[in-house]
């Protein structure tokens, strides 16, 4: 028999691996499956967290956007009330009142071009 090169088969030929059992397969197999579900736990788990204190941010946020709103609203009504009282007291001085500002001057709008 000649050697396996004179044959047309070269050294390229590769070798087989022996089939496992299928014990060992279905071991490794279901090995695999746990460490793909623990990581799975581990990102629910860590989103869990950042979730919770995203949370806990949004609601302090919140808290300071309402007291900010609620001090803008009372300046609001502080400068409404001195502009009320600063015309009452002119007015009790015999001083008119403000002229009303002029009318917007019409702007000729220019030709399409």
């Amino acid at each position: 028999m000649p050697p396996p090169a004179a044959r047309g088969q070269g050294t390229d030929a590769t070798v087989r691996k022996t089939p496992a059992s299928p014990a060992s397969t279905k071991a490794q197999r279901d090995h695999e499956a746990e460490q793909r579900a623990q990581l799975q736990r581990n990102r629910v788990q860590q989103h869990d967290g950042e979730q919770a204190a995203r949370a806990a941010v949004q609601a302090d946020r919140a808290a300071q956007a309402r007291v900010r709103h609620a001090e803008t609203l009372k300046a609001a009504d502080e400068r409404r009330a001195r502009v009320e009282k600063s015309k009452a007291d002119a007015a009790a001085k015999g001083h008119p009142p403000a002229a009303p500002l002029p009318a917007p001057a019409r702007v000729a709008s220019s030709p399409a071009r």
